[in-house]
């Protein structure tokens, strides 16, 4: 059973043209207007502290996979390392800035997976010892997010991970 969080009523104008699309929207997702404006507000206040430091390029799926297939592993493999290093510790300190401290498992499963659409996460995010992602990227985007969430979790702990790869999935064991 979810913990109830208190709520408060605000009300707010919105262009007809918007409340059309969120009617749709509800439909589509399956979920109340309060339910989808709730979720979407909760996640750009979320990802708010990044805005000013880093742009947010989406591409599709078959962009993506293309962009993969094309690249070479060891090089894929150092950007990544290189990315999480320069990254991850920009992020941290954002967040801080913002009175909001961020913990790796909160930027894996929150900022990684449900807002970046990186992979999705299968299971309990809540696992002490192990979380699993799944994506549809194949191998060499496994081979990326392993050296990337190997070294943006070494700039914080002097733990190490335990990172099992495969086409479909990472499994990444805390020791």
């Amino acid at each position: 059973m979810q913990a109830l969080t208190k709520t408060r009523t605000k009300t707010y104008r919105l262009s007809l043209i918007t409340i059309d699309q969120l009617n749709i929207a509800c439909k589509r997702s399956n979920m109340t207007e309060n339910e989808l404006v709730n979720e979407t507000l909760t996640g750009r206040l979320f990802i708010d502290p990044l805005i000013p430091t880093f742009r947010w390029i989406s591409l599709d799926s078959e962009t993506m996979s293309r962009l993969l297939a094309a690249a070479n592993v060891d090089v894929l493999e150092t950007a990544a390392s290189e990315l999480a290093q320069r990254n991850f510790p920009i992020i941290r300190q954002l967040y801080r800035a913002s009175e909001r401290p961020l913990e790796f498992r909160e930027f894996c499963t929150i900022l990684l997976a449900q807002l970046g659409g990186w992979f999705h996460v299968e299971g309990h995010a809540n696992n002490v010892n192990k979380l699993i992602f799944y994506h549809q990227y194949g191998l060499k985007w496994s081979r990326f997010l392993k050296p990337y969430l190997t070294t943006a979790y070494s700039t914080i702990s002097k733990g190490k991970l335990d990172i099992e790869i495969d086409e479909r999935f990472i499994q990444v064991n805390f020791q």
